[in-house]
């Protein structure tokens, strides 16, 4: 197969053969092992976005554990940026920073140049008191779509789709008349397994989680309610027991408490138990703290505490009781990540502090990948900032080369002669210049499914490649791949 001729094997699926050489790939991958790339050195450091009152600072991570002078994005005068995500918005493979700005209302759009430099930010007009802004691609694009909450005892929640360039001018409206519901918190996965992107919506005043299925062509179908402990608010989604379904953690902020609820795969979600976390639960995440392949929980403690909580993982979605780590008064916002590139997962905290510029920080505790914090360092803006109350992480400089995704043999073109330059590497040797281009299903790793993908893609009409696949742009994801393009290769 990998002697053939691109001539031959373009005839061959022209006579309706393709579904064939696909089999024939995905048995040969069952008989020949995986070849990993020699490893790239480039940027792939762990940033952090934080919200203040009138901005956005973006702490450019060097790999130790620190940061340097952060960045400020201006938004506008007493906005109240309120929830931050990060994603790659248009496809050119660079994060971008999208937030929710309680106060203006709307939502702000900040497309990265690549460098962590970013464009003027563009605002989106949403209802009142826009809280909570998440993104995922619902109608598997390869870019996502937005979804904005806004907690103003009469909703929406307001889905905007994106144009492919990072533009939302389609919206849909759920939960028009939301006076019993109260929209609060979203979060976006496949819940049912169908490989397309739900939503989960937490509901403040019933009580309730409201489940939203994509159809598979891009349109929520409310598909039911769960009910949930008083006052839910923070929702996370992760895999916490030994089965493939996503689950979720609820907050609940009344009572200081959280939820495990354990998700079906089809779309459904049962409560396991109820756990103490804190005072005021607020954001929350799902990461491995202590390196066991069971996923545990962390917990900003809110309102009146001068902590975070952990819950290490029993290896079945049960947890052990809360650990407390101190940070600094009023942590609102968390989010795990190895910022000192020592294997290990830390914890991002935004500490808002009641608006107390003096006391508000970035605060990042380095883990011991035995579920402990030894060590704590604080960081903040320039002299003059209001506030911190959320945060994001994300990769904001990863890369200057810049590649399109698939284009292996890097002609500017994506098509059969990439997937033949791709197995004459596997199985021949060929040199691959852009490792990052050949990676088709952005694993991390070069195997024969890569080349299933392209086909699937090219002749099955298969979904979309990652990005940067649109457009030319840098690796979003922190992998061993790279890129060795000289200065004439990337021009050409």
């Amino acid at each position: 197969m990998v002697n053939m001729s691109v001539c031959a094997i373009e005839k061959t699926l022209a006579r309706g053969s393709s579904k064939f050489l696909v089999l024939s790939l995905v048995l040969l991958a069952s008989f020949v092992g995986g070849f990993r790339a020699e490893a790239q050195t480039h940027d792939n450091f762990l940033d952090v976005v934080v919200t203040d009152r009138d901005n956005l600072w973006v702490f450019l991570g060097d790999g130790e554990g620190g940061f340097g002078d952060p960045i400020r994005l201006d938004i506008g005068f007493e906005v109240e940026p309120w929830h931050v995500t990060t994603g790659d918005i248009d496809g050119d493979g660079d994060i971008d920073i999208v937030s929710a700005n309680r106060f203006d209302p709307g939502i702000s759009i900040h497309k990265n140049n690549g460098d962590a430099t970013f464009e003027d930010p563009v605002i989106i007009s949403t209802n009142e008191r826009p809280y909570d802004v998440d993104l995922g691609d619902l109608d598997g694009d390869g870019v996502p779509e937005l979804i904005t909450t806004c907690n103003n005892d009469a909703g929406p929640v307001e889905i905007r789709y994106n144009d492919g360039d990072g533009n939302f001018e389609e919206v849909e409206f759920y939960f028009p008349n939301a006076q019993e519901e109260e929209p609060f918190n979203s979060v976006m996965a496949d819940f049912n397994n169908d490989g397309s992107i739900d939503v989960v919506i937490t509901e403040n005043e019933s009580d309730n989680l409201t489940i939203l299925l994509n159809d598979t062509e891009g349109d929520l179908v409310h598909s039911g309610n769960v009910g949930t402990g008083n006052d839910p608010k923070p929702i996370v989604a992760g895999h916490l027991n030994d089965d493939e379904n996503l689950d979720l953690v609820v907050g609940h902020t009344a009572d200081g408490t959280i939820g495990v609820f354990f998700g079906d795969g089809e779309g459904g979600f049962v409560l396991d138990n109820i756990y103490t976390a804190g005072i005021q639960p607020r954001e929350m995440d799902i990461v491995d703290l202590d390196q066991d392949d069971s996923n545990d929980i962390v917990v900003a403690a809110g309102r009146g505490a001068d902590f975070i909580v952990t819950l290490m993982n029993n290896g079945d979605g049960t947890f052990q009781p809360q650990d407390v780590f101190a940070t600094g008064p009023r942590p609102n916002s968390v989010a795990g990540g190895d910022f000192d590139s020592d294997g290990d997962a830390d914890i991002a905290v935004a500490n808002w502090s009641l608006d107390n510029p003096s006391l508000a920080t970035l605060a990042i505790l380095y883990g011991d990948g035995e579920g402990g914090f030894p060590e704590i360092a604080h960081f903040t803006p320039p002299e003059g900032f209001l506030k911190i109350t959320a945060l994001a992480v994300g990769h904001f400089n990863i890369s200057t080369i810049t590649f399109k995704r698939g284009d292996v043999n890097i002609d500017g073109r994506v098509n059969v002669s990439d997937v033949i330059h791709l197995l004459r590497h596997l199985f021949v040797g060929w040199e691959i210049k852009c490792q990052d281009a050949a990676d088709t299903n952005d694993t991390g790793e070069l195997d024969i499914t890569d080349g299933v993908v392209l086909l699937e893609f090219l002749f099955l009409n298969g979904p979309a490649l990652p990005p940067p696949f649109r457009n030319e742009g840098s690796d979003p994801t922190d992998d061993e791949l790279g890129c060795d393009l000289d200065e004439e290769e990337e021009e050409a």
